[in-house]
């Protein structure tokens, strides 16, 4: 079945249906990806070998969504615009950004390879043996860079023609092979088959994806030149984004980095309490923030773009407002909420502790994390990913500069507030800086 090409502004109904739909199938999609951290904390415990599991695979999954995540959000406006000329031009246009995500991200990925290996023994205090592990399995996942940064176009042009089901739904495959990979090296404590699942998951993801698209006439196979003026721009669009994504991607390095001097499992500890904390991000906001930026890019497309500036202040409203009183309901009800997700299998119980308290403090920033969020949706609307870069360099600054001061005196619960106190920063300068701009409009 073939979609209108032409924007459209979605009435009040229609954005309500939109967003519950996102939100479902998005919900459906992300219980897969919460439930991993549960089954690795019950299968594989904490130790060395999870140590350097956690910090490969995250950096995996934290380099490839610095491209995925920018990419993804930076060319829906892209893919409006092109499919306003003619659905065909939309398809096409998709078709060749596709290719080049995938030939471009397949040569970062190498060189990404070659700099872990160099840079992943020397940024850690991990022992030698568990140095190596983690280096042997970054270079083990380096193929899902590529794919991911290429499914992102793909969950993109279908988000931005209001086609939010199966992208939403998709990452339950990815979470299902890893699981299922999890399980079957849990034997041997084999930590290896938990990266090839990834693998495996996110090029069986990219395929169902891109059967949706070419059924629906999103996606087509490209002929003669790739990067047409199109492709250009989205693709320097989506660089301010990468770059300001890739500039927060130290922040993970640098908190792992010093998280290994605090003694074995304290990585493993970090990551467990990140998993948890993930679990409200996803379930208040990444649906609905699919939504929000569809229908914003579509908007300013079209005579109503000037409504898009109150939308933006109720939105932000409504999430720090919903953010605020779930973040307080994590910290006061943490301890039971960690015992019931990790106090079994091969879990101890000094783990579960250091877990609670760190996720606690994660929680303390929801608010300020989920309102920027929100901010940030309209800047990538309005095209402007390089302010966004810009921010993240602040936000990076002080989120090191509070890590070293904070870690010192209170350990891991030193990341999860400098990361909070950061979050809130950057938020009140996209605040101020969506105040002076809605004042020049007026």
């Amino acid at each position: 079945m073939k979609i209108s090409s032409a924007p459209r502004e979605l009435g009040a109904r229609a954005f309500v249906r939109e967003t519950a739909v996102a939100t479902f199938w998005g919900a459906a999609g992300r219980v897969g990806g919460m439930l991993v951290p549960f089954c690795l904390a019950a299968w594989y415990g904490v130790s060395r070998d999870t140590d350097a599991l956690f910090f490969s695979f995250g950096l995996l999954v934290a380099v490839a969504n610095v491209f995925a995540s920018g990419l993804e959000a930076a060319i829906v406006p892209f893919a409006v615009g092109a499919r306003a000329g003619s659905a065909r031009g939309g398809a096409r246009f998709a078709g060749r950004l596709f290719v080049v995500v995938l030939l471009g991200l397949a040569v970062a990925a190498a060189v990404a390879g070659l700099a872990a290996a160099w840079g992943l023994p020397r940024l850690t205090r991990m022992d030698p043996e568990g140095a190596r592990l983690a280096a042997r399995l970054f270079a083990l996942g380096l193929p899902v860079i590529a794919v991911w940064g290429a499914t992102s176009v793909l969950v993109a042009v279908l988000n931005s023609a209001h086609r939010y089901a199966l992208a939403a739904a998709s990452p339950v495959v990815r979470a299902a092979c890893v699981i299922g990979a999890a399980w079957l090296g849990r034997a041997t404590g084999d930590v290896r088959a938990v990266v090839v699942g990834l693998v495996v998951g996110e090029a069986l993801r990219a395929a169902c994806l891109a059967v949706q698209a070419r059924r629906l006439g999103l996606l087509e196979i490209p002929r003669g030149r790739l990067l047409d003026p199109a492709v250009r721009r989205a693709l320097q669009a989506g660089g301010w984004l990468v770059l300001g994504l890739g500039i927060l991607t130290v922040n993970f390095i640098v908190d792992r980095a010093m998280a290994s001097a605090l003694g074995v499992g304290a990585i493993s500890v970090l990551d467990y309490a990140e998993k948890a904390y993930a679990v409200p991000v996803a379930v208040l906001v990444f649906g609905f923030l699919n939504v929000v930026l569809s229908h914003w890019s579509n908007t300013l497309e079209t005579p109503a773009a000037g409504k898009v500036r109150g939308q933006v202040v109720r939105t932000v409203a409504a999430v720090g407002l919903a953010a605020a009183v779930a973040g307080a309901l994590g910290w006061f009800l943490r301890e039971p909420l960690i015992g019931l997700a990790f106090a079994h299998g091969a879990f101890p119980a000094a783990a579960v502790a250091n877990t609670s308290r760190v996720f606690g403090v994660y929680c303390l920033g929801l608010a300020p994390f989920l309102a920027g969020l929100a901010f940030t949706r309209y800047y990538m609307a309005r095209r402007r990913t390089d302010l966004l870069a810009a921010l993240a360099v602040v936000q990076t600054t002080v989120h090191v500069i509070l890590n070293i001061a904070w870690i010192p005196v209170w350990g891991l619960a030193g990341i999860a507030a400098s990361s909070g106190v950061a979050y809130a920063i950057v938020t009140v300068l996209l605040w101020a800086h969506f105040r002076a701009v809605e004042a020049r409009a007026a």
